[in-house]
């Protein structure tokens, strides 16, 4: 009988010195969803059934009403996410023969130093590892490869596929995971079935529309007209059918890492790397400016403990605040200086502070925005006066005002400072190839009249 109790007492105690242990640093599965537009999604508003998996995320966790990307090309946009920084201080402002300078700490460095194994899967050719943007990752899966070694950009399924075949042998947690999806980028041809839900079955991918900026002329000089009504209104329902398919993916992938145990305790995040034009202020299916039609993106974190469910914040909100806000949910301490904040403290009920968000791009023509609340205030190039427009909360098209000259005043102030930052880094010069500035263009990565856009 005394040996009964002295077992039972070990027990107790045993538990009791479990109970006081510090909890397991959570997981974190970062998703980044390439060319998605937030008004294409359930979680933001759109009725066409486009996003049932990301939509229940959004549920789950904090929604960021009006989430705004730093750049609306895909490497340096994602340098942004990674960073927490804006393009002037990361450095990497375009696609082409620039590197993300080893200066920089990403988010994966951060968290390697503090004991988090690291792997990401990237499914497009702007992400290549050359790029960069594999500091910190003890694995960096670019996607298939050519004879010369050059990835292919991936759907999703394979992207799947290679994040399956690294949980079979996937290192002890805690595990930062970042996972790329490119499927909604031009050009929208997902897999039949998804064709076929969204009545497109007998669409074939040699019939698509053209991207192009109508802003533009031909080479000699005519205008380029826009695709016609039945040509856009198919590209549209094939850009749904590709989020789809994609949110169907994501389904997957969370399936996968729940088997594996990775989903017990994390957060998970997802976010856009800038939108797409479908036919607003004369783009068709690309991305080359910062208008909201490609700078707001969909932004949603969960927390792992499922606090904060079913949150919206309505105010405006960068990429670059995602940084500081997983450090603080994952319990990891960092002194760096960031350009975003910890949105933790407004999540949590505190009062929203005036803030100005910077977005560029520079891969096609120059231009260059601020946003402050209901207020852009855009820029074309540096030696174009920067106009001002009043923006739409649901996200539709800004109109230009001419009566606000102090908000004008104060925001160009924002924009010259943001700029012109006086700390910064300068991206490495990167040699690219003709072979891979070839397929970038053929991605629409052309500064062409009518290439599509980054």
């Amino acid at each position: 009988m005394r040996g009964l109790l002295s077992f039972a007492l070990l027990a107790v105690l045993v538990q009791a010195a479990c109970s006081d242990a510090p909890a397991p640093p959570p997981n974190l599965v970062l998703i980044t969803l390439d060319t998605l537009r937030a008004d294409r999604l359930g979680a933001y508003g759109y009725a066409n059934g486009t996003s049932p998996v990301l939509d229940s995320l959004a549920r789950s966790g904090v929604r960021f009403a009006d989430a705004i990307a730093q750049s609306t090309a895909t490497s340096p946009s994602h340098a942004s996410i990674l960073t927490g920084l804006n393009p002037p201080r990361h450095g990497l402002r375009k696609l082409y023969g620039q590197r993300l300078a080893d200066a920089n700490e990403t988010l994966a460095e951060i968290l390697q130093a503090a004991g988090y194994s690291t792997a990401a899967f990237v499914s497009a050719l702007p992400l290549r590892h050359s790029v960069g943007l594999d500091q910190g990752f003890d694995l960096y899966s670019d996607g298939s490869a050519e004879s010369d070694g050059t990835p292919k950009s991936m759907r999703a399924g394979l992207t799947n596929d290679r994040v399956r075949s690294w949980l079979q042998s996937a290192p002890p947690t805690p595990v930062f995971l970042w996972v790329h999806y490119f499927d909604p980028h031009h050009p929208y041809f997902p897999p039949a079935a998804y064709r076929e839900r969204f009545g497109l079955q007998n669409t074939k991918l040699a019939t698509l529309p053209i991207p192009r900026n109508t802003n533009r002329n031909r080479r000699d000089g005519t205008p380029l007209p826009p695709p016609n009504a039945k040509a856009a209104r198919r590209a549209s329902d094939l850009y749904d059918a590709e989020i789809a398919y994609m949110d169907d993916s994501i389904g997957e992938l969370l399936a996968s890492l729940r088997e594996a145990g990775l989903l017990e305790n994390a957060v998970i995040a997802y976010v856009g790397d800038h939108g797409e034009h479908l036919g607003e202020s004369g783009y068709w299916f690309g991305h080359w400016d910062v208008l909201d039609e490609t700078a707001r993106v969909p932004m949603v974190i969960v927390h792992p403990e499922g606090l904060h469910a079913g949150t919206v914040v309505e105010e405006s909100t960068g990429t670059i605040d995602l940084v500081p806000t997983l450090l603080t949910w994952l319990g990891v301490e960092s002194s760096l200086d960031f350009d975003g904040i910890d949105l933790t403290q407004r999540i949590e009920g505190g009062a929203p502070k005036p803030r100005v968000f910077y977005t560029e791009q520079f891969e096609y023509f120059p231009v260059r925005a601020v946003r402050s609340g209901d207020w852009m205030l855009h820029q074309p190039d540096q030696s174009t006066p920067p106009s001002l427009y009043r923006r739409v909360p649901s996200g539709g098209t800004a109109t230009r005002v001419d009566t606000e000259a102090a908000i004008q005043a104060q925001l160009t102030k924002a924009l010259l400072e943001l700029a012109e930052p006086t700390a910064r880094h300068t991206s490495e010069r990167l040699t690219l190839p003709d072979e891979v500035r070839e397929r970038l263009r053929a991605l629409g990565y052309s500064n062409e009249a009518r290439g599509p856009g980054g």
